[in-house]
């Protein structure tokens, strides 16, 4: 039996890649075949046949082509230097970061329009520093104070940029974290990881 799964880059920083791994040993009768892709690309691989499986973030939750795992939920925050004076804040509001220079995760990371969303209710035009998919070059700017971003908590890692911190944005937006797969594209390995998946989430 093989299985294909896809993943956003992020995975390893969410339980999902605990559980794969868990799968992976437990069912060594399974050929697993795991990559990671940009998010834009996840849900058309479901649909080519070239996944089984794919983990991704969803801001909402109808997805009624799919099956569903909904796993964790994270959440925005803000993404600046330790020194600059907004970084005193217990949370921050979109509207406190309009005189700031930002930089973005672009359109294929799937975190673009939901944080231009935020950006456009609350009236701000932000002025664009960067725009980009690559999470540790926006961060090595950042730990260089020029701007700041909007992204997922536990998506970041910041051991290796000291000059760096971040905020909770209010009011709080979350993301799910979730394993989807085509409601008509079922698989023997596909099923047997589900299976296990949900075993294991009760």
């Amino acid at each position: 039996m093989t299985l294909t799964i896809r993943s956003i880059p992020s995975i390893s920083r969410y339980r999902a890649f605990n559980l794969m791994s868990a799968f992976a040993q437990q069912h060594p009768e399974v050929d697993l075949h795991f990559s990671e892709a940009e998010t834009d690309t996840l849900l058309p691989s479901l649909a080519d046949g070239t996944s089984d499986i794919v983990f991704t973030r969803l801001f909402e939750i109808e997805q009624t082509a799919y099956d569903t795992l909904i796993g964790e939920t994270d959440r925005f925050v803000v993404v600046l230097p330790k020194a600059n004076p907004l970084a005193q804040e217990a949370t921050l509001t979109v509207t406190q970061l309009k005189d700031q220079s930002f930089l973005f995760l672009n359109e294929v990371t799937n975190l673009y329009r939901p944080v231009m969303a935020l950006l456009n209710t609350a009236g701000v035009t932000p002025k664009e520093l960067y725009r980009g998919q690559r999470i540790d070059l926006i961060l090595g700017m950042i730990n260089r104070g020029m701007g700041v971003s909007i992204m997922m908590a536990r998506s970041l890692d910041l051991s290796d940029y000291p000059a760096v911190t971040t905020v909770p944005l209010t009011p709080e937006r979350l993301s799910h974290l979730a394993f989807l797969r085509l409601k008509n594209h079922r698989t023997p390995a596909s099923d047997l990881f589900w299976d296990f998946v949900v075993h294991q989430e009760q």
